[in-house]
């Protein structure tokens, strides 16, 4: 079933919405977090719950390397090299720069290799 995850005011895609496909209402979340972090306001069952038409909302669609989410990149940092979350944090950068997305897997993709 399809779940629709809206943006609130100051976030990265205020007056946006997100759909996540999953069986449950907790499955569809989880995937909302993993891809955006705490960065989302709202999650309803339709685009007419969610106001998608009474407020003219746009439909927010990630490419290929912003879909791996930023609980995916911490992961990776994290991975084989016992990092916590606070050492880490400086990742929240990348939610302000969700244009070079791509660019920044790239890189850590690369040194990842090079560590491992």
């Amino acid at each position: 079933m399809k779940f629709y995850f809206t943006f609130g005011c100051g976030q990265k895609f205020e007056g946006g919405y997100h759909i996540i496909e999953a069986e449950t209402r907790d499955t569809a979340r989880n995937e909302m977090n993993r891809k955006f972090g705490s960065k989302w306001s709202m999650q309803y069952r339709s685009a007419e719950e969610a106001g998608v038409a009474m407020f003219g909302l746009r439909k927010i669609v990630l490419n290929e390397n912003q879909e791996r989410g930023l609980g995916e990149l911490r992961d990776l940092l994290a991975l084989d090299h016992g990092l916590r979350d606070t050492e880490i944090e400086w990742l929240e950068i990348f939610d302000m720069a969700w244009d070079l997305t791509p660019r920044i897997i790239n890189i850590i993709d690369e040194i990842y290799r090079r560590v491992m």
